[in-house]
Protein backbone atom coordinates (compact mmCIF):
# COMPACT_ATOMS: atom_id res chain seq x y z
CA UNK A 1 0.00 0.00 0.00
CA UNK A 2 1.25 3.33 -1.28
CA UNK A 3 1.09 6.33 1.06
CA UNK A 4 0.17 9.70 -0.38
CA UNK A 5 2.10 13.02 0.20
CA UNK A 6 0.35 15.85 0.81
CA UNK A 7 1.14 19.29 -0.20
CA UNK A 8 2.12 21.70 2.97
CA UNK A 9 -0.49 24.60 3.48
CA UNK A 10 3.10 26.65 3.24
CA UNK A 11 3.97 25.30 0.00
CA UNK A 12 4.08 27.61 -2.95
CA UNK A 13 2.15 26.44 -5.77
CA UNK A 14 4.07 26.82 -9.18
CA UNK A 15 1.23 28.51 -11.01
CA UNK A 16 0.98 31.97 -11.74
CA UNK A 17 -2.12 32.31 -10.26
CA UNK A 18 -2.98 34.35 -6.66
CA UNK A 19 0.41 34.78 -5.63
CA UNK A 20 1.94 37.57 -3.63
CA UNK A 21 -0.75 38.58 -1.45
CA UNK A 22 1.62 39.76 1.06
CA UNK A 23 3.29 41.68 -1.27
CA UNK A 24 0.13 43.13 -2.61
CA UNK A 25 -1.38 44.07 0.46
CA UNK A 26 1.97 45.88 1.65
CA UNK A 27 2.08 47.68 -1.46
CA UNK A 28 -1.16 49.35 -1.04
CA UNK A 29 -0.64 50.07 2.37
CA UNK A 30 2.74 52.18 1.60
CA UNK A 31 0.53 53.61 -1.12
CA UNK A 32 -1.98 54.65 0.96
CA UNK A 33 -0.03 56.09 3.79
CA UNK A 34 2.31 58.41 0.63
CA UNK A 35 -1.17 59.89 -0.60
CA UNK A 36 -2.46 60.31 2.95
CA UNK A 37 0.86 62.39 3.68
CA UNK A 38 0.38 64.27 0.57
CA UNK A 39 -3.52 65.19 1.40
CA UNK A 40 -2.53 65.84 4.74
CA UNK A 41 0.32 68.48 3.68
CA UNK A 42 -1.97 69.56 1.22
CA UNK A 43 -5.06 69.96 3.52
CA UNK A 44 -3.48 71.22 6.91
CA UNK A 45 -2.31 74.96 7.32
CA UNK A 46 0.81 75.36 8.47
CA UNK A 47 1.62 78.68 9.95
CA UNK A 48 5.09 79.84 10.57
CA UNK A 49 5.62 81.22 14.54
CA UNK A 50 5.66 84.82 14.85
CA UNK A 51 7.69 87.30 17.42
CA UNK A 52 8.31 90.28 17.65
CA UNK A 53 11.88 91.59 17.70
CA UNK A 54 13.03 94.79 18.25
CA UNK A 55 16.47 95.67 18.17
CA UNK A 56 18.51 99.22 18.66
CA UNK A 57 21.07 100.16 16.25
CA UNK A 58 23.42 103.34 16.72
CA UNK A 59 23.58 105.90 14.67
CA UNK A 60 27.27 105.57 14.15
CA UNK A 61 26.28 102.48 12.01
CA UNK A 62 24.36 105.10 9.56
CA UNK A 63 27.51 107.62 8.83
Amino acid sequence: MARRRSKSRFAQSSGGGGGGGLGRVLAIAVLLVIVGGGVALAVIDFRPPTQTVEKVIPNDRFK
